[in-house]
Formats: C-alpha cells, sequence, structure tokens
C-alpha cells in the first residue's frame, strides 16, 4: 500500500502544482503580456545564455591548455 500512496501523493501534488501554476499565469496574464517585460525577459536570458556559453569555452580552453 506504501506504493500506491506514494504514487497518489506524486500525482495530486503535481495536479496542484499545476493548477495554481495556471491560476497565478491567468491572474497575471495582463502584466506578463507587456512589452517592457518581455524585453526584460529577453535581456535577461540573453544575459543568462552568453553567461553559460562563455562559462563553457572558457572551461574547454582550460582543458586544453592543462594537455
Amino acid at each position: 500500500f506504501c506504493g500506491v500512496f506514494l504514487i497518489m501523493g506524486i500525482f495530486v501534488g503535481a495536479m496542484i502544482w499545476w493548477t495554481m501554476l495556471s491560476f497565478i499565469g491567468a491572474l497575471l496574464k495582463n502584466k506578463l503580456s507587456s512589452d517592457k517585460f518581455i524585453v526584460i525577459v529577453n535581456r535577461v536570458s540573453s544575459i543568462v545564455i552568453a553567461f553559460f556559453g562563455l562559462s563553457m569555452i572558457f572551461r574547454a580552453l582550460i582543458k586544453l591548455c592543462d594537455k
């Protein structure tokens, strides 16, 4: 029975999580669709992607120099 309760708990938890996300998304729909917000998200995500890309290049160069 423990396995059944574990599966039920995971299922119910996921259902509650997605219901909350959908509800919050519906409430914030107007704020999230503004041009200013989209520009901010684009800039932040591009900085994060560039940082990870540069860190991978840096790590590869360090491995090449160690040989």
